[in-house]
């Protein structure tokens, strides 16, 4: 199985990749992410502004 993720690779510029599922260990857990958000520290790390 395979999900995509955003990754930032440079500030300002996000990819989109697709990556395999790794196997859960048995104290893990794999879950499905249904929504999600951002915040300050997020921008900033974004923009590049972030020390």
């Amino acid at each position: 199985m395979h999900y995509k993720a955003a990754v930032l690779v440079s500030p300002q510029q996000l990819e989109i990749e697709e990556r395999e599922i790794q196997s859960v260990g048995p104290e893990e857990a794999l879950v499905e992410v249904a929504y999600c958000g951002i915040c300050g520290t997020d921008l900033a790390i974004y923009s590049g502004n972030y020390l």
